[in-house]
């Protein structure tokens, strides 16, 4: 008999924590933002005191086979500071590049997401409005969780950012492009012809090399750096140490004299490799660091049988030198019923219009 319950409490959390890592590993094609790790830091380091936990769980008896890791947000408007929205999102929906719900791949997944969605809409008195941003078109529970809401409340649907990514089962020369990749190649026996080139793929976390990193793109990026503040640099370097630790980081770089010209900073898994920070060292951006260490990067996991090169979220044109395929994240609103909907409507409207990218790199 499946059951359904809210976690409110940070007590109640850090007890969910077997269950969690349990639930992941049975999921189809877990990612490396649905960790425990992730959500569990982000509360931490990042929250504010007034945000709540809103997370929603299925069991069947003592098994954990869904959960929604939700929180409640409280935000003011703009023009109206004195009127305020409670907000019902993902516990973190800014820096994960993929927000999803977890299921267990041998529960049918549109009775979990009917349990899921019916206890979000039963703790409704809470909430004004149900945020769901960067759910990717290439999940199926995507369209399912839409499809749900869309039957029991008033929607809205935002298409966001592009994901574009490398299946490597099907990459072969024709699916690259050959005269960009070329270019890329003749800079790099430049470069090794006229430096001392150093380029280093797949490292151990090396605090003193990140920091450096760290440099270079607040350098570049200043106020939007995923690196920006104290808490910020708190929650990523717990979180690359307990990575680094199962063997989920992906931190590589190259050194131009014995100087950081480029860096990356992502993630692994079993299955695919996750692009997620570059940084680059303008000093050197004539030589292409960044492209060439790129290139070793596709190689290299390429070589070692990864199924998937995941670029994440942003179409910049050097992604589409490798991959000839793309995802779409979704961001899905859907409004309590009352007389204030066509207020929070008229807010997540405006606030959209005037959203920026929050994460930079």
């Amino acid at each position: 008999m499946l059951r359904s319950k809210v976690i409110t409490s940070a007590s109640e959390f850090q007890r969910l924590e077997q269950d969690w890592r349990l639930l992941i590993e049975q999921m189809e094609q877990p990612e490396i933002f649905d960790c425990w790790e992730w959500s569990s830091l982000y509360l931490k380091h990042l929250c504010d005191e007034s945000d709540r936990l809103f997370v929603v769980v299925v069991y069947d008896g003592d098994l954990c086979v869904g959960i929604a890791p939700m929180r409640l947000q409280e935000r003011k408007f703009r023009k109206l500071p004195f009127v305020k929205a409670r907000v019902l999102e993902p516990i973190d929906s800014v820096y994960r590049d993929y927000c999803r719900f977890y299921l267990h791949r041998g529960y049918h997944y549109g009775q979990l997401i009917d349990l899921l969605v019916d206890e979000m809409i039963a703790g409704s008195r809470d909430w004004d409005y149900i945020e769901l941003r960067n759910f990717n078109s290439r999940d199926p529970v995507t369209m399912l969780v839409r499809d749900k809401l869309a039957r029991k409340l008033d929607i809205d649907v935002e298409l966001g950012d592009m994901t574009p990514y490398v299946d490597y089962r099907q990459l072969s020369s024709g699916k690259t492009n050959k005269s960009r990749i070329g270019a890329i190649e003749r800079k790099e026996r430049k470069l090794v012809r006229e430096c001392d080139c150093r380029i280093r793929v797949s490292q151990p976390f090396d605090e003193a090399t990140w920091l450096k990193m760290v440099e270079l793109h607040l350098g570049r990026w200043g106020e939007t750096s995923v690196f920006r503040d104290a808490p910020l640099l708190a929650f990523w370097r717990e979180l690359l140490t307990a990575l680094d630790a199962s063997d989920r980081l992906e931190f590589s770089f190259l050194e131009i004299e014995g100087r950081l010209a480029a860096a990356h900073m992502g993630f692994r898994n079993a299955r695919k490799i996750y692009y997620y920070t570059p940084a680059l060292n303008p000093e050197f951006a004539d030589r292409g660091p960044g492209l060439i260490l790129l290139m070793h990067l596709m190689k290299h996991y390429d070589e070692l049988g990864a199924e998937e090169f995941d670029f994440l979220r942003g179409d910049e044109s050097y992604k589409f030198y490798w991959a000839d395929k793309a995802g779409t994240n979704h961001h899905i609103y859907a409004y309590r019923p009352g007389a204030a909907r066509w207020l929070m409507k008229l807010y997540v409207r405006n606030a959209r219009r005037k959203k920026t990218k929050e994460r930079a790199g």
